[in-house]
């Protein structure tokens, strides 16, 4: 297990790795250009902005809880060490403002993302069921591929 309490992380182009979880509480804002892995959970809680150009998964469940989400890379869960996808694993996102997430966007379970308002516009986003909920704003997916092979539910 690695558990990370810090005022601000700023990973460029590295990798930071866990054989089973990975739990990071970061105050202030997180920018990972890197990789953030868990060989079984990863649980992220960003007082400020999750700035994501790299890959954040796990291989079981991820759940990120975040002042804002901003993603061009991959959010995942159920995600092996090859970079296929497993047969389990949730992704939840929850975002006290704006989620925007124009990368890939995967689970092997189940997905919910959430934020005042959600942005996934250019991305790929799938899992076996996604629920997208804005609060208080709009949701957007421009030019995104959004595949549920069970339930999708947008509100």
């Amino acid at each position: 297990m690695l558990r990370l309490d810090a005022a601000s992380l700023l990973n460029q182009q590295g990798t930071v790795s866990a054989g089973t979880d990975l739990t990071a509480k970061v105050s202030g804002d997180l920018n990972n250009a890197g990789l953030l892995y868990a060989g079984r959970h990863q649980q992220l809680t960003v007082g400020g902005l999750l700035n994501n150009s790299g890959s954040i998964a796990s291989v079981n469940n991820t759940h990120i809880t975040a002042g804002k989400v901003t993603s061009s890379g991959l959010l995942g869960a159920g995600v092996k060490a090859d970079g296929s996808l497993g047969t389990a694993g949730d992704l939840t996102i929850n975002a006290d403002g704006v989620l925007q997430a124009s990368g890939q966007n995967l689970a092997a379970g189940s997905a919910t993302l959430t934020g005042s308002s959600v942005d996934l516009s250019g991305s790929q986003t799938g899992a076996a069921n996604i629920a997208i909920t804005a609060t208080t704003g709009d949701v957007q997916t421009n030019k995104a591929v959004i595949s549920a092979s069970n339930l999708l539910a947008i509100t």
